[in-house]
């Protein structure tokens, strides 16, 4: 599976979780550079169910209602992935977050 692949299934796993947490991880991940290297600057920009991504020329990322879903964009940049594999890594994401208690208190860290 490509990794930025994966970044976003991570992202989604922490946005329900905690949306900072989730969003301090996608700037710092492979899937923000792929975007980024990909089709240039971008913005996250909060839409009803998760995040938007919106490009400078207009076009959008989001799971629905937008220019592309994410699989669509994927497909668009060549990025092969095992469709049949995602409910896996879906699992094994959820299960390593919560045994390893990788969401943590944004606001709580910055108070001590």
């Amino acid at each position: 599976m490509p990794v930025p692949y994966v970044c976003h299934l991570v992202f989604l796993e922490l946005y329900k979780r905690d949306i900072k947490t989730a969003i301090a991880f996608f700037v710092e991940s492979d899937l923000f550079s792929f975007l980024l290297n990909r089709r240039g600057e971008f913005d996250l920009v909060p839409k009803v169910g998760g995040e938007q991504i919106v490009f400078k020329d207009g076009a959008t990322i989001s799971p629905e209602g937008s220019t592309w879903t994410w699989e669509q964009f994927f497909r668009i940049f060549y990025m092969e992935y095992v469709k049949d594999h995602r409910q896996f890594l879906e699992d094994q994401i959820a299960d390593r977050l919560d045994a390893e208690s990788l969401v943590v208190d944004l606001d709580a860290s910055a108070d001590v």
